[in-house]
C-alpha cells in the first residue's frame, strides 16, 4: 500500500507508474518510533499493484536489475554496520529472500502458523523432525500502543537459539569448503597436472554456478564466497540444457552418454 488521498500516512512508492525512479523513503514505523529508536525501517523499492514484483514491474514499466538491487542491499548493510563509527565491530546480517516464513502466501496470510493455544508446535515438531526446525514465539500483543519490550524479553531465548543454529550451519558449510582443498589433492585426478607442484592455497573450490560464473571459495579468503567468470567455457556453464544443472537424473543420463 502507498500514500494517496485515503491513506496519507503511508509512504509514496519509490517507483511511479511511469517507471520514474524515486528516492527511497522511510515508512511510518520509523516516524512513530521517534529519534531515539535504534530501529530503521525503509521502503527502498515498491510497486502499486499487490502482485508478484516481477509482474508488477513489467506492467508499470519499472523493472529493476539484479545488480542494482544487490548494490543497494550492499550499501544498506554497510551503512547499518558502520553507523556507530567502528568498522572493527562484527555484525550478523539476516536477509529474507522470496518464500520466507514472513512472506504472504496466495491467501495474503503469512506462512507462519498461529497457535491459538492449541499446542500446534508439538505435532509439527514431530512431523518435521528430519531437518526442519520449529520455533515457538509468544503471541504478539494486540494493543498497538505496546512497545513490545516484554515480548522481546520473552522471545530472547528463541531468537538466541535461532541465531546459534544459523551460525552453526554457516560455519559447518565453510568448514566443508575448507576441507575440500585437501580432499581435492587426495582424491581427484587432475589431467596434465602433478598434484605435488600445486600449492594448496592455489586450489579453487567451486560451490555452485550462476549463469556463466562460478561461486568459488579459495584458501585465504576467510569465509567468503565470490563469483568467478568461467573463462574456459566449461560444460557446467555452457551445457545445452539448463535443466542439466539442476536435475540429478539428467546429470546421470548425460554421464552415461559421455562414457
Amino acid at each position: 500500500m502507498y500514500a494517496d488521498d485515503e491513506n496519507p500516512h503511508l509512504p509514496t512508492p519509490p517507483y511511479s507508474l511511469a517507471g520514474e525512479e524515486l528516492e527511497g523513503v522511510e515508512n511510518d514505523g520509523t516516524k512513530v518510533a521517534g529519534a531515539c529508536s535504534e530501529l530503521i525501517s525503509k521502503t527502498v523499492y515498491g510497486w502499486r499493484e499487490p502482485i508478484s514484483p516481477h509482474l508488477a514491474a513489467k506492467r508499470e514499466g519499472a523493472a529493476l536489475e539484479d545488480s542494482e538491487l544487490l548494490e543497494m542491499l550492499k550499501r544498506g548493510m554497510q551503512n547499518g554496520v558502520g553507523k556507530d563509527g567502528n568498522k572493527d565491530v562484527g555484525a550478523m546480517c539476516v536477509i529474507e529472500t522470496a518464500g520466507g516464513v514472513a512472506s504472504p502466501g496466495p491467501s495474503v496470510t503469512l506462512q507462519l502458523f498461529e497457535d491459538h493455544g492449541l499446542v500446534n508446535e508439538v505435532p509439527l515438531s514431530c512431523y518435521l523432525q528430519n531437518g526442519i526446525l520449529v520455533f515457538l514465539l509468544p503471541p504478539v500483543p494486540q494493543d498497538m500502543s505496546n512497545d513490545l519490550t516484554e515480548w522481546f524479553k520473552k522471545s530472547q531465548t528463541v531468537f538466541s537459539s535461532l541465531k546459534e543454529i544459523m551460525l552453526s550451519a554457516f560455519h559447518g558449510r565453510m568448514q566443508k569448503l575448507h576441507d575440500m582443498l585437501k580432499r581435492a589433492r587426495d582424491i581427484f585426478w587432475w589431467p596434465f597436472t602433478q598434484h605435488e607442484i600445486v600449492p594448496i592455497e592455489n586450489i579453487t573450490v567451486i560451490d555452485s554456478r550462476c549463469g556463466k560464473k562460478f561461486a568459488v571459495h579459495k584458501a585465504g579468503s576467510y569465509d567468503l564466497i565470490t563469483q568467478q567468470f568461467d573463462a574456459c567455457a566449461s560444460w557446467w556453464t555452457q551445457g545445452p540444457y539448463i535443466n542439466l544443472h539442476v536435475n540429478p537424473w539428467h546429470l546421470y543420463v548425460s554421464k552415461k552418454l559421455h562414457c
